[in-house]
């Protein structure tokens, strides 16, 4: 689970490293709203705030953008797993 914390990471300092990009990536659909009605998506949103806040204590971003951060990417991020069957 951690590693998947890394894309947030990327992008919540894509910030402060390419302030035009993270306009671009502000108008990206975060789906709020219906991921605090999942018990999945509510646990993981729980575990990467707690992941950037206290293990990798960037205290300068709050649990709010980490959270539409969070959403942006997994909404709109498109994951590739290798089959395990193989």
């Amino acid at each position: 689970m951690e590693y998947g914390v890394i894309c947030v990471l990327r992008v919540l300092f894509i910030r402060s490293t390419d302030p035009s990009k993270w306009e671009r990536l502000q108008q990206l659909e975060p789906l709020t709203k219906r991921r605090r009605l999942s018990p999945g998506d509510s646990q993981t949103t729980a575990f990467v705030i707690d992941f950037v806040q206290q293990k990798c204590k960037l205290i300068e971003f709050d649990a709010e953008i980490i959270d539409r951060v969070t959403g942006i990417v997994r909404v709109n991020a498109y994951w590739t797993f290798p089959y395990l069957g193989r």
